[in-house]
């Protein structure tokens, strides 16, 4: 399975002039469903308008191996040209979606836990259906998150 990598339109402004750092920050990947409507314009995670745009209304219940407010980047490895944090698993994961998303949080450039990036795991847009297997993200082991050739 190949995933595709999308980033919010703001997340280089909030890493360059909000205050927002990719190895000391607290980043959590959360598992969100299909009925939310990506748009590189969305800024936070929790927009309060519990619907299609809001991606905290949207993501995976507390049930089948998942957690609200999903699991948190660990043991960043930095170096000029990229960034690796340790793999991401969820055991025994029973559980429907379609988007990974990464949230900063705290309050960044003014933003409340601004959302940074999404995944899609499955490369043709469909749902992931996990039914009691380990469902983990895994970075490239070459290039790993951020690569600047």
């Amino acid at each position: 399975m190949t995933a595709s990598m999308y980033w919010y339109d703001h997340s280089w402004k909030l890493i360059n002039t909000g205050g927002l750092d990719l190895d000391t920050s607290e980043l959590r990947i959360r598992l969100v469903t299909s009925s939310y409507t990506f748009n590189s314009a969305h800024t936070q995670w929790d927009n309060g308008a519990n619907d299609s745009t809001d991606p905290s209304y949207n993501e995976l219940t507390t049930t089948g191996g998942y957690t609200v407010g999903g699991k948190q980047l660990t043991t960043p490895v930095v170096t000029n040209s990229n960034i690796d944090y340790d793999d991401l698993t969820w055991t025994s994961l029973t559980a429907t979606f379609r988007h990974v998303i990464c949230v900063a949080v705290g309050t960044f450039g003014g933003v409340t836990n601004p959302v940074v990036f999404r995944m899609l795991p499955n490369s043709d847009d469909t749902d992931v259906i996990s039914v009691s297997t380990d469902w983990s993200v895994n970075w490239n082991a070459t290039n790993k998150l951020f690569y600047k050739p």
